[in-house]
């Protein structure tokens, strides 16, 4: 199996890390020509390219999508109907119904496609999640989140136009996940939103209230820098 990492930047090199530490044969794709030189010297791949069209000419197996957010739709399905399987970053897409493309020529072209989300697969979110439908934490009513984090990004997650908005669909797409994990599938949304001090163009301050299928009530916050307030915390009765 040969795995071709597409783009070789930040979160690139994180996912071409993991390969070598899993012993995953693995190639990499990357437009410019001096940090793909620079990648090829850090992490000894089998092969190079430097288009993606070389990519999915080629016989690898599976591509590893690695790219801006308002590329993964035509990267995903262009990738799919050349037979190869997919693993995309998250977000999905910008959009819902690009998302729901993408599983579309997924299932149309019968080839495994997932999206890279790390924190359904943490174990502390598996056991708390378990502990919950056990459960062992009594009746949860609220369930927070908090990400502290202040957002200092440069070249195209400044442009909500890429990202398909701000804070909440880079970053804090991983604790929607988590919210969803603890609470199961949402009933209703509301929310409101604002921008703080951040170099992310998107809405960086969002709050969420959903109603979840076990019942809890969710609040969702993406925030600045903030002193003294926990990452996450759960109430019960």
């Amino acid at each position: 199996m040969e795995v071709v990492v597409l783009g070789c930047r930040k979160f690139g090199k994180v996912h071409l890390r993991a390969l070598s530490s899993l012993k995953v044969p693995y190639s990499i794709m990357e437009r410019n020509p001096d940090v793909l030189k620079d990648c090829a010297s850090t992490f000894s791949p089998l092969r190079t390219f430097s288009s993606i069209d070389e990519v999915l000419r080629s016989n690898a197996d599976v591509v590893d999508v690695v790219l801006p957010h308002n590329l993964h739709r035509q990267v995903v399905v262009e990738a799919l109907k050349a037979g190869k399987h997919v693993l995309v970053e998250k977000p999905i897409a910008t959009t819902v119904e690009e998302g729901e493309d993408m599983i579309k020529a997924s299932k149309e072209y019968r080839r495994k496609f997932m999206v890279a989300e790390q924190y359904f697969f943490d174990p502390t979110v598996k056991a708390v999640s378990s502990m919950i439908r056990e459960g062992k934490l009594g009746k949860v009513h609220t369930i927070v989140v908090r990400d502290q984090r202040f957002y200092d990004h440069t070249g195209w997650r400044t442009d909500p136009t890429v990202m398909g908005g701000g804070a909440l669909i880079d970053g804090g797409i991983h604790y929607v996940d988590t919210i969803l994990n603890f609470g199961g599938d949402y009933e209703g949304l509301t929310a409101s939103v604002s921008h703080v001090g951040s170099t992310l163009k998107g809405r960086t301050t969002r709050w969420h209230s959903s109603s979840l299928g076990l019942g809890p009530l969710a609040y969702f916050y993406t925030l600045g820098p903030t002193e003294g307030i926990p990452f996450s915390q759960a109430s019960r009765s």
